[in-house]
């Protein structure tokens, strides 16, 4: 991820909060300062790779991704 781009977004209120909270909670389990920025990225980098596994799996599985066969 050394490649960073800026990108401003406008997200929900329960997005931001969720976002928030999340960083506060990662904040105290490192038991260090870290940046807000620092924290969103780490937080979506996981997302994105958890995202990722679930598409691995479906991957060669002849299932759609909501669980249905693709035979009919």
């Amino acid at each position: 991820m050394n490649d960073m781009i800026t990108m401003s977004v406008r997200l929900p209120k329960e997005v931001v909060t969720w976002l928030r909270k999340s960083a506060a909670m990662a904040t105290i389990e490192q038991d260090k300062r870290v940046s807000m920025n620092s924290l969103i990225v780490e937080i979506l980098a996981k997302a994105m790779e958890a995202d990722r596994r679930i598409l691995t799996r479906f991957a060669g599985s002849g299932k759609k991704i909501d669980g249905e066969n693709d035979e009919n």
